[in-house]
């Protein structure tokens, strides 16, 4: 129960917090100025609606909460069934059933955190509040006003890291956690200059691998592509991008076809595209976002008649880290998927949690059974350094 000192705003639009405390609440977060949300609502409104919250404690706000509201199809989440339950009965008794009704849910969900941006959650606190119990009841109540006032049969808090001693873990239980696919991060050593320096550490077999990967791929032509020169590409890099996401197992967010062009030119030097071409055309890219002296790998695209035989997204990590380093930054954060192949580089998975929960009470007491027969992705991390 929230204590009777707090009182909750929401907001639906972005352009309401500029008389808020939303600012400096979120101001170490690139991702969470006004400016930004106000872009994604233009560029994203098709696909998601952004709904925002501010906690105020005797009227000091304390709390900024970011929300996007987008349309849940359950079919995207067959994929996930367990490996492990493969005999006929559990395909017959079980798993026909849920895929059935999987089929038929198509229902909004509203998210706390941010769909666009694996490693960024929704949640800011100010140092004022400590008590995990009472941020804990914070979340609750603007869940609970925000879901009702856009309608939203369920809701997930995601972006959570597992290593965090979070607050949530004082959630109500009718919240309900579960695993999703970890994000991959690598510390970049202060001794790598330049990519040789980061080759050199390599293991034998790695190090074998890195050259070959860069042998297949020298075929291609990298540059960095203009302001001027993504928005005459934005319909073929769009293009590569859906390629991509029909690979994606799940995915909730979604974005237009001018997204990379407008957020471009918010970010200005902050964001770049690097493109890759093959006899002139262009087969792929990789997006990135500098924050402070972190890379942020965001969408990629590729024509995947080039992955095998050119080793377009191996190419495409190489080229990440490649980046980060001719510019001396500390991390690149690669994001989730293909776990175990950005481990094979050096990136190390950190575990992400989320909670889910349903406004029906009796759909609610069955998504933890649910949970349990979906699974992420299972892999092997490897270590590639001496």
């Amino acid at each position: 129960m929230l204590p009777a000192n707090y009182q909750i705003e929401c907001y639906d639009n972005a352009h309401a917090l500029h008389h808020t405390a939303w600012s400096t609440l979120t101001k170490d977060d690139l991702f969470y100025q006004i400016d930004y949300l106000e872009e994604v609502e233009k560029t994203c409104k098709e696909f998601l609606k952004p709904h925002y919250g501010i906690a105020y404690d005797n009227g000091e706000a304390v709390g900024a909460f970011y929300f996007q509201l987008v349309q849940f199809k359950g079919e995207q989440l067959l994929s996930f069934f367990s490996k492990e339950h493969q005999k006929l009965w559990f395909k017959l008794c079980i798993q026909k059933p849920i895929s059935f009704l999987l089929k038929k849910i198509d229902t909004p969900l509203l998210v706390l955190g941010n769909l666009l941006q694996t490693n960024h959650g929704g949640i800011f606190f100010s140092d004022d509040i400590s008590s995990p119990k009472e941020k804990a009841a914070i979340v609750e109540a603007l869940c609970r006003k925000t879901q009702l006032q856009c309608h939203a049969s369920a809701i997930l808090i995601t972006n959570i890291y597992d290593s965090d001693e979070h607050f949530l873990k004082s959630l109500n239980p009718t919240f309900h956690m579960f695993h999703s696919e970890p994000d991959l991060q690598m510390n970049l050593a202060k001794e790598w200059k330049t990519f040789d320096d980061y080759v050199q550490t390599l293991q034998s077999k790695y190090r074998v691998r890195a050259k070959k990967i860069l042998k297949e791929s020298a075929g291609i032509e990298t540059r960095l592509l203009s302001l001027t020169e993504i928005e005459y590409y934005q319909k073929q890099i769009f293009q590569l991008n859906r390629n991509v996401m029909k690979h994606v197992k799940f995915s909730l967010g979604d974005i237009s076809e001018s997204y990379f062009y407008d957020v471009a030119k918010y970010f200005g030097d902050k964001f770049s595209i690097n493109a890759y071409f093959k006899d002139g055309e262009l087969i792929g890219f990789s997006s990135m976002i500098t924050e402070k002296r972190i890379l942020n790998s965001h969408f990629i695209g590729m024509n995947y008649d080039f992955v095998n035989t050119h080793k377009l997204y191996n190419r495409i990590l190489y080229d990440n880290l490649c980046f980060a380093l001719e510019r001396g930054l500390e991390v690149v954060k690669y994001g989730r998927t293909a776990t175990e192949i950005k481990t094979t580089i050096g990136a190390k998975p950190f575990p992400m949690i989320n909670y889910l929960k349903h406004r029906n009470p009796l759909i609610n007491f069955f998504v933890p059974r649910a949970l349990k027969l979906l699974k992420a992705p299972e892999f092997t991390s490897r270590n590639p350094f001496k």
